[in-house]
């Protein structure tokens, strides 16, 4: 569903939004340093507070557990009307991501050595979104977002790969 037309959602802070590549990556990067399954993952556990409150955000994350999956997401309003959706997706991996450069812009990026795909619209400048393969089949996605304010597309990018790189972070702790 908003998965397959994907980025509705897609670092180890790279710093700089990862240059966009064109077409399909000749190989999306397979090799993971572990297999970390997202079974009993509560998403919501996987930014602290002090890391919500760094990224611009504010709550301690709305929790979805529909579909299949779990979902916790957070908004921010001040100083920019932002937000974030980490979901753990036990169903689908990577390679479901939509890579058709018609549709996306699609960077190859490394998640605290995990292989990850970083998406934004083609058509749309409001949403980045980086998947994270953490196992076989399975994905940790990650949206960030833009309201009402336009905030370069740029630095929704950076947002989504630091959300990212938060996420896998705790989520390994946890492991």
């Amino acid at each position: 569903m908003r998965r397959v037309a994907l980025v509705a959602a897609l670092g180890a802070v790279l710093g700089a939004c990862a240059a966009p590549v064109a077409g399909t990556p000749s190989a999306a990067p397979t090799v993971r340093p572990r297999e970390v399954r997202l079974d009993g993952v509560n998403t919501c556990s996987l930014l602290t507070s002090a890391q919500v409150a760094q990224l611009g955000l504010e709550g301690s994350g709305l929790r979805d557990q529909r579909y299949g999956e779990d979902s916790c997401g957070w908004s921010g309003f001040e100083p920019r009307a932002i937000s974030t959706l980490i979901s753990a997706v036990p169903s689908r991996g990577i390679e479901a991501y939509d890579t058709n450069p018609s549709h996306n812009h699609v960077a190859v990026l490394e998640i605290r050595g995990f292989p990850a795909l970083q998406l934004s619209y083609t058509t749309r400048s409001d949403n980045c979104a980086v998947g994270v393969d953490v196992a076989s089949g399975q994905v940790v996605d990650v949206e960030f977002s833009a309201y009402t304010s336009p905030v370069p597309l740029a630095d929704l990018c950076a947002g989504a790969r630091q959300v990212a790189d938060f996420a896998i972070g705790n989520l390994l702790a946890q492991r």
